[in-house]
Order: C-alpha cells, then structure tokens, then sequence
C-alpha cells in the first residue's frame, strides 16, 4: 500500500491556546482555518513549519459521526494515500475494522493558502481542499486517518 504522511492531528478544547503554543512556542505556521459546516462539522486549524511538519489543531461542535471518533481518540496520524476505494479493501482484506467508512469533504480555507505550502495538499486551488477520509485502529488502539486528497 502506498503511504505518505499528511498530517498529525491534535483534538484540543481550547483552539486558541493550542494555536498561541504551536506558533509562539514551537514556531509553526498558521495556514488556515475552516469553520464547521456539513460537511466538516469541527473547528479546524492548520499549521506548518518550515521543515514541512503539518500539525491539525480540531475541537468538535456536534454528534457527528466523525465528531464521535474523534473524541473517542483524541488524536491521530494520517496517512495519505493516491485511492482510498483501494486502501480501505486492502485494509479490510487484513480485518481492520473502519470506525469512519469513506467519506467526502471540503475544507474551505478562511485565507488563501501561502504559496510555499501549496504542497501541503495534493490538490488545492489556494482556497479550499477536497478529499476523502476514513478512520481506523491499529492493534494498540492507536488512530488512523487515511485521505486521498487529489480530488479537486
């Protein structure tokens, strides 16, 4: 299976704070923000250092089913991959069990992404990024996200 990583999320309850520590203590920068909407019901926050690490900062806002797992863990590694429909089979072929099965969504961006980070995402128009997720466990409970983010 071919893997990459995208991004690390970290599920806070207080999203400005984690944002003041993850910018003035560790130094990231702020790339986004994507308020919630149907389709992504959580506060979202993007940041990223110049070494290309990419924190997502994300406090939920429903009972959303991916809000759900969210709380459930915390937080998750996520991995991208280039098809998720072939991932997600792989994966179950070797019993995982998906706590989110493949969903598509729209993280419109609150400001345009900085030219230098536009590799953040596979594919982006600067202003919004289209993928599809899906949500799993490794065998110590550990938390997966896997995304194809080349669909826009």
């Amino acid at each position: 299976m071919d893997l990459s990583l995208s991004h690390i999320n970290i599920h806070t309850d207080d999203l400005q704070e984690s944002l003041q520590f993850y910018r003035e203590v560790l130094g990231f920068d702020y790339l986004f923000s994507t308020p919630p909407n149907d389709e992504a019901p959580l506060d979202l926050i993007w940041l990223r250092n110049r070494q290309g690490v990419v924190i997502e900062l994300t406090k939920d806002k429903s009972d959303y089913a991916a809000c759900a797992a969210s709380r459930a863990s915390k937080n998750h590694l996520a991995l991208r991959v280039p098809d998720i429909d072939a991932a997600v089979a792989y994966l179950k072929s070797h019993g995982v069990e998906f706590e989110a099965e493949p969903m598509e969504i729209v993280l419109p961006f609150d400001q345009p992404l900085p030219t230098g980070y536009l590799d953040t995402f596979e594919a982006t128009d600067g202003k919004a990024a289209r993928m599809k997720v899906a949500f799993f466990r490794g065998p110590a409970g550990e938390r997966f996200e896997i995304l194809q983010d080349n669909l826009l």
